[in-house]
């Protein structure tokens, strides 16, 4: 029987295998009879649905994105385009390509998500995962029409694919193949009946970067080729301008300057040829169109237009239209030097006599749009519950309110909490923000801790003034309080005790303060404090109760310790068609008789109300998305670019001033009004409390914005927060979860290791293991697009097992091993160390004859190919060697 191969790769693959070891594609269940990749798995992460296109150098499908279950457009080089001598050509094409594109962030252009080699093997073909499309091409509309464009079309459509470009030069990249069919055309944005967006920076240069195609060899198609780059004189913006220039020509007329079945008659006209009149094939043309076209296609660069932003100001003056959206909220500032922020300067006083920026837009008269008056509708019942758990505290440690996010579970802990003052409770609260603060260990506690004990955070009595006779107590306040890791032992956990009895003897502290009362703890978003405080929260709880104190939480999903007796939870569901409708109308008193609730009909949840109420005070004739992640992503593609930018930085930066939002984009133009503009429309706040800072209200916003985020300016905006926001030298896990997310290096991974290391000790072993899942999925990615060491995502692989086995997580190190051993080839010297992994985890896991199987395969390695015992060693590593189980949940 002949051995199976690779739908991607055509390279054999073993008996047994669900991956290919070469490129590493999941191999579907039944074979296709449309398209050998449709139903398989590219980069462990994209499911291929369906052809989209072909063409000579790959092809694109639509596929799903699996962990974030949204579609996308994948490009994958067709291995049978890869000759030998092309491979390394191709390959950096690619990638130049990739880079390019996955840098721009532009409402104009299409986002670039992911890109890379399907797995870390030197020869796996390629792939770039973008944003899908709907809509026909430029050229499409072109070739359907029989009748004239409207000049006002043609202005907005130019104007718009003029705005892409001018944002690609402000960045020094240069499109190089603009034509018709890399422009699509898209029904979506309110101003204009066409939304551009431009695709296809396949030959972008960026910079000064040298050229990776042969000299002489013409990138571009001839039709729209400018002088300069088919005389190899230059290849910069002008040529993009020049190509806009063409597509004027042939929007106004049908056809194209210069045409022949010779590409080279062509490219001889380009450089020679008088440039033809569109006058001559439209007579009532108007003049003054006529011009731009001229100067548009001069064959000088210099007598053409200065800039893009130029070029859309002729088109649109020429056309005597009003532009649908501002030129300055589309166009980057005609001048790249940039300027740093001024400081506020003290008079003599010694006070400031400028506000801040954050301080400005805060005494700014706040926006019409109103929701704190929303009626609570729907929630009698849990309401009920909580205030009758409320009415006997002393058999009652916690209230948890779950559910998915938008069922209103932070207005539950409002009501909640508002009920608990009007009883004279003693309310202490919480309030987790989206953020990487909450990376660093004990952040959400030492919050916690200092607000029980009646203290500031920063205050100094927090240590020296209290619990000198209570060694325990004294030793974990100085761990919160004093310099981080300074009372750390060498026992991995060793410190958790003494921050439990810390944490403990506060709220005996706060109960003791407040006598009879209630001392109700609220903390919103559990899910998204840092690790060690979130263990030391459910320790808290499972100890038992404590008189007059009650712990009020919020999460996404069912509490851990929900079996305990003291713990009591109610899961939070959408509201219903009818308590929906009371809520958008106002009205408190709904007709609950008129149709039956129940548990299986259709929910609303209470976020999406308040975004279908903002949807139609913005776009009142438009039908809203159904959805509520939809309708978010649907409002956030409305905004112009700085809005989206300032956003973006909000969503990697967390809650910070607007200096600081303006040092992460570098670009300190317009941000004050961008933020404006977010706040008018709900996307975020900007408060006085802690320095007025401005934060995304709602975690769902952050992570639709990044998740639309082109994957280069992630990667820009994490590795500026590394420098602006994480210089301490101390704070290695905020500066962790930075760097990890950049193009990594050496440095970056040495502080995923401290930082394991660091929690490992803590005892938050959960938090350790999810450092090392970042490093493992970071360093496989980097290999896959050949920025590190091709075995470096093995090393952590194999780290992350062991973390993982040691929390009693075997399965899942199990299937960690099997990734790495099905991406190693027969002969490659890792293997040896990985087969000796999956027979321990196979003996751990009761299994003997598996690991026995594991073992003898080891053995069957050839001798030569067998890594040394120091290597062996390497890669098993320290870092996670004094690890233990803690039962942990993973942080989501």
């Amino acid at each position: 029987m002949a051995a199976a191969s690779c739908v991607l790769c055509a390279q054999p693959i073993g008996a047994g295998n669900s991956y290919c070891p070469s490129c590493g594609v999941l191999l579907p269940p039944t074979e296709s009879t449309v398209d050998p990749l449709i139903g398989t798995v590219v980069a462990d992460r994209y499911e291929i649905l369906a052809l989209i296109s072909a063409g000579g150098m790959g092809r694109v499908y639509r596929a799903e994105q699996k962990m974030l279950e949204r579609m996308v457009a994948i490009k994958i080089i067709d291995p049978r385009a890869m000759r030998v001598n092309q491979t390394s050509e191709l390959t950096s094409r690619f990638m130049t390509e990739a880079r390019a594109a996955s840098r721009l962030n532009h409402p104009n252009v299409v986002s670039v998500f992911d890109f890379g080699r399907t797995s870390p093997a030197e020869h796996a073909p390629l792939f770039l995962a973008m944003e899908l499309l709907s809509g026909p091409t430029l050229a499409d509309v072109l070739a359907s029409t029989e009748r004239r464009m409207p000049l006002t079309r043609v202005a907005s459509i130019l104007r718009q694919t003029l705005a892409a470009l001018g944002e690609a030069h402000h960045l020094g990249i240069t499109h190089r193949d603009i034509k018709p069919s890399n422009i699509v055309l898209q029904k979506r944005a309110r101003g204009d009946a066409d939304h551009v967006s431009v695709i296809d920076f396949g030959v972008a240069r960026i910079g000064s970067e040298r050229g990776v195609t042969e000299q002489g060899r013409l990138l571009g198609t001839p039709h729209y080729m400018a002088p300069e780059a088919i005389t190899a004189n230059g290849a910069g913006p002008s040529v993009d301008l020049y190509a806009v220039g063409v597509i004027l020509f042939e929007m106004l007329t049908g056809r194209v300057p210069f045409d022949d079945a010779s590409a080279m008659t062509i490219c001889l006209n380009h450089t020679s040829a008088p440039r033809p009149d569109p006058r001559a094939i439209v007579h009532d043309l108007p003049d003054a169109l006529a011009e731009v076209c001229f100067r548009a296609l001069a064959v000088d660069p210099e007598a053409r237009y200065s800039d893009a932003q130029a070029l859309a100001e002729a088109i649109s003056e020429a056309v005597a239209a009003p532009m649908t959206r501002k030129q300055a909220s589309v166009f980057p500032p005609r001048n790249a030097a940039k300027e740093a922020p001024t400081l506020p300067k003290a008079n003599p006083s010694g006070e400031f006599a400028d506000e801040s920026p954050s301080m400005r837009i805060l005494a700014r008269k706040p926006p019409t749009f109103d929701t704190a008056a929303t009626p609570v509708v729907g929630r009698e019942e849990p309401l009920q519950w909580a205030r009758d758990l409320l009415a006997r505290p002393c058999d009652v440690s916690a209230i948890a309110f779950w559910g998915k996010t938008g069922t209103g579970r932070s207005r539950m802990l409002h009501e909640v909490s508002s009920i608990a003052r009007a009883n004279d409770a003693e309310v202490v609260e919480l309030g987790v923000e989206w953020g990487p603060r909450y990376e660093v260990g004990y952040t959400a506690l030492r919050e916690l801790v200092a607000r029980l004990a009646g203290h500031a955070v920063d205050d100094p009595r927090l240590i020296a003034g209290h619990a000198s006779d209570e060694g325990l107590v004294s030793t974990g306040l100085r761990e919160l309080f004093g310099t981080p890791g300074t009372t750390l032992a060498d026992e991995p956990g060793a410190m958790r005790s003494a921050v439990m009895a810390a944490f403990t003897w506060s709220a005996r502290r706060a109960a003791k303060r407040v006598g009879e009362r209630l001392v109700l703890v609220v903390v919103d978003n559990v899910d998204r404090i840092d690790g060690i405080s979130r263990a030391c929260l459910w320790d808290f709880l499972k100890g038992g109760v404590l008189p007059s104190v009650v712990v009020l939480l919020a999460l996404e999903e069912r509490p851990p310790s929900a079996s305990h007796g003291g713990i009591h939870e109610r899961e939070i569901f959408g509201l219903s068609r009818i308590d929906a409708s009371a809520l958008v109308s106002g009205s408190r008193n709904a007709d609950r008789e008129s149709s039956p609730d129940s548990q299986a009909a259709r929910r609303v949840e209470p976020l999406y109300l308040e975004q279908y109420r903002r949807w139609r005070s913005e776009r009142p004739r438009d039908r809203a998305p159904t959805g509520l992640r939809e309708i978010v992503e649907a409002r956030l593609q409305e905004l112009e670019p700085a809005p989206r930018r300032v956003l973006q930085a909000l969503a990697v930066g967390g809650a910070i001033a607007a200096d600081e939002v303006a040092a992460l984009l570098d670009r300190h133009d317009g941000v004050e009004e961008a933020i404006r503009t977010l706040s008018d429309a709900g996307f975020v706040v900007v408060s006085a409390d802690a320095g007025t800072k401005v934060r995304v209200v709602h975690a769902l916003y952050a992570r639709v914005a990044l998740d639309n985020a082109p994957a280069g300016v992630i990667e820009q905006l994490h590795a500026r927060a590394a420098e602006v926001l994480a210089t301490s030298s101390a704070d290695i896990e905020r500066r962790a979860y930075h760097r990890i997310r950049t193009r990594p290096n050496l440095e970056t991974f040495m502080l995923v290791e401290r930082t394991v290391r660091l929690r490992t000790l803590r005892g938050d072993d959960d938090g350790a293991i999810v450092a090392l899942s970042d490093g493992y999925f970071v360093a496989r990615t980097s290999a896959a697009r050949g920025d590190a060491d091709g075995h470096g995502w093995q090393v952590f692989g194999r780290k992350l097992a062991a973390a993982l086995q040691r929390a009693g997580r075997a399965d899942q190190a199990n299937g960690v091993l099997r990734e790495i051993l099905e991406s190693l080839g027969p002969t490659d010297p890792a293997r040896v160390p990985v087969l000796e992994d999956l027979a321990s985890i196979a003996r751990a896991r009761g299994k003997p004859e598996e690991a026995e199987r594991w073992r003898r395969e080891a053995t069957q390695v050839p001798e030569a190919a067998r890594p040394s015992a120091r290597i062996s060693r390497l890669s098993r590593g320290p870092a996670v060697a004094s690890m233990r189980p803690a039962g942990a949940r993973r942080k989501s």
